[in-house]
């Protein structure tokens, strides 16, 4: 990422108040738009996921990149076990389809390219949305 770029990464904590302080303290930069927008940790939030998608795609600079994680169905048992036992964080599980459905209110038009990315283990998959 080179000087010039403006980056961001938001975890969705557990409140929506608390999400939005969090998100609004980048206010200014926000104003001018990003480059890059990495959301992670956001699985809770199932029911906001189309429009808070819409959202952060507005918030990026032409040609700037809205990367969304969420777990594959791929992640052991086991370990869901110990992250909802152990950690009290209740994973949902999407499909790659169920993914790209975020992205279902962005014009076509203004997508230059979207598709869901995963990391070498097949577990986290990142919805890769590029913008015009």
């Amino acid at each position: 990422m080179t000087n010039t770029q403006t980056s961001h990464r938001f975890t969705i904590p557990q409140t929506i108040q608390t999400q939005l302080k969090e998100f609004y303290q980048w206010h200014d930069e926000l104003k001018n738009g990003l480059d890059k927008l990495n959301l992670r940790g956001n699985e809770e939030l199932d029911h906001l996921k189309i429009a808070l998608t819409k959202t952060l795609f507005d918030l990026l600079k032409p040609n700037g990149r809205l990367l969304i994680g969420n777990i594959s169905p791929k992640l052991s048992i086991g370990t869901t076990w110990a992250m909802e036992c152990l950690c009290d964080w209740y994973l949902i599980h999407r499909t790659k389809a169920q993914v790209l459905a975020f992205a279902d209110s962005i014009p076509e038009n203004q997508l230059k390219s979207i598709e869901v990315i995963t990391e070498e283990t097949g577990v986290n998959w990142f919805l890769d949305i590029r913008k015009r």
